[in-house]
């Protein structure tokens, strides 16, 4: 009976990993896309030494 229970933590485990996993793997690049999409469809307003003053959606 332990072992089984020592190969139900394993899984229990594992699955942690894989979705540890999944995150690591999808969430990063489509938040890199969902950055250049909204700096596409961003007018950003900057004064002269450059500091970002306002922010404008654009369709």
């Amino acid at each position: 009976m332990k072992e089984v229970k020592n190969e139900r933590k394993k899984i229990d485990i594992s699955g942690k990993c894989r979705v540890l996993l999944f995150w690591l793997l999808f969430v990063p690049p489509i938040g890199v896309v969902w950055l250049i999409f909204n700096m596409k469809t961003m007018e950003i307003n900057t004064d002269k030494e450059g500091e970002i003053r306002s922010f404008k959606y654009t369709d």
